[in-house]
């Protein structure tokens, strides 16, 4: 597992956000952040389309120096916004 800095890893978000309010046609997208019980982190998206809501997040687990590691891939979160647009319609 990777350890990242919180910052690099909200700019690698934020550097994707506007193919992804192109992409899926949003009427809003900004960073998601929350952090859990213990060692646990959440990183994503809070995505608005049809205006409706939705968080997308990847879990991540922060190390004692405040660093994040994940396993997940970004594909995960392009898949949970296309089927909330199966949803929607």
């Amino acid at each position: 597992m990777e350890y990242v800095k919180r910052e690099t890893a909200i700019s690698e978000l934020t550097h994707h956000m506007d193919d992804i309010l192109n992409k899926y046609n949003l009427q809003g997208v900004s960073v998601y952040e929350e952090e859990g019980e213990g060692n646990h982190y959440y990183l994503g998206y809070t995505v608005k389309k049809d205006d409706h809501v939705f968080m997308l997040n990847r879990p991540y687990i922060k190390d004692k120096d405040g660093k994040l590691g994940y396993t997940y891939s970004t594909v995960s979160i392009s898949f949970r916004i296309e089927c909330c647009e199966r949803l929607n319609t």
